[in-house]
């Protein structure tokens, strides 16, 4: 007969799963008392969202101030854009910002090689920072022009 006793040891093993669920059962609600609870008549999330797209529209333009807004081998410049749209994606798992802003262009730019088009739309990618990262267009045939007021 061995020297232990096995109900000990089954009886440890249930203590020891008691115990772990005990923990994770406490952390838990630790975490969730942790998370800052904010009525939604006490913050307009809104107009915070308002305000960070209209810095983030700054934050670009100042890049085209620098001149690094090009297409098709013509530099655009603050009267040249006219902002329509922000948009933002969240990675939360590496918690990177990627910002999307519109534009209509307020002159037309041909598109070489087939200039029965034009660009009449930019969509620019940027990271938090105004960095450009990438550049779509958005081509429509000649003789039939959008309302640039709208």
């Amino acid at each position: 007969m061995p020297f232990y006793d096995k109900a000990f040891f089954i009886k440890m093993k249930n203590k020891l799963l008691v115990l772990t669920i005990s923990f994770l059962i406490y952390f838990s609600a630790l975490s969730v008392i942790s998370i800052p609870m904010v009525k939604a008549g006490e913050i307009d999330l809104f107009e915070q969202q308002k305000l960070t797209s209209h810095l983030l529209i700054n934050l670009f333009l100042e890049k085209v101030d620098q001149g690094e807004l090009v297409i098709f081998e013509h530099i655009l410049k603050r009267p040249d854009l006219k902002s329509h749209q922000v948009s933002y994606v969240h990675n939360i798992i590496d918690d990177s910002l990627l910002v999307r802003l519109c534009f209509k262009l307020q002159k037309q730019i041909l598109v070489p090689k087939f200039e029965n088009f034009y660009v009449d739309r930019i969509t620019v990618e940027t990271d938090r920072n105004g960095k450009i990262m990438q550049i779509a267009t958005h081509v429509s045939p000649l003789g039939k022009e959008i309302d640039k007021g709208k």
